[in-house]
Formats: structure tokens, C-alpha cells, sequence
């Protein structure tokens, strides 16, 4: 899976806390374990459905999200960060 180091290190890169880096066709048993291999301790996902691809969202403790909304098309969030 050559799209997990791409992604590990842009997050070196930027120091992110909060990534919502793409549509996804990685099931949540997937997910928590690619959370866990790039260093985040949170998810929201959206499964996948039919042939459409699923949402995900990773964020770090400190950080807070709030889900507002969301549906198989988009994911309304207010993100909450300790030093923002």
C-alpha cells in the first residue's frame, strides 16, 4: 500500500493535527490500524456504500472535533485545536 508512507510523510512534513486526507475505499477495521501506524488517536468514518467511496478523518488528542453533520457526500465538523 504505497498510499500510507506518501501519507506519513506529509504529516512530518506539515505537523498536522487534523487530516481529512481523502475518499477512501479502506474499510474502519483498516482505518484504526492506519490511524495507529501514523501516529493519530482519533477517526470518523464513513463507511463505504455500494460503489461509492467512504470519508475519513483523523485528529490528535489535542485537538477536539465536534461532528456537526454529515452524510456519504460530505462531513460538516468545528475543530478545536489546544494552541489555535
Amino acid at each position: 500500500m504505497r498510499a500510507i508512507p506518501a501519507l506519513e510523510d506529509f504529516i512530518q512534513s506539515h505537523i498536522s493535527n487534523v487530516i481529512f486526507p481523502f475518499e477512501t475505499l479502506v474499510h474502519f477495521n483498516k482505518v484504526e490500524e492506519i490511524k495507529k501506524n501514523i501516529g493519530f488517536d482519533n477517526c470518523f468514518v464513513i463507511g463505504i456504500e455500494a460503489r461509492s467511496k467512504g470519508f475519513v478523518m483523523l485528529w490528535k488528542n489535542n485537538c477536539t472535533c465536534q461532528i456537526l453533520i454529515y452524510s456519504m457526500n460530505f462531513i460538516n465538523v468545528k475543530v478545536t485545536c489546544e494552541n489555535n
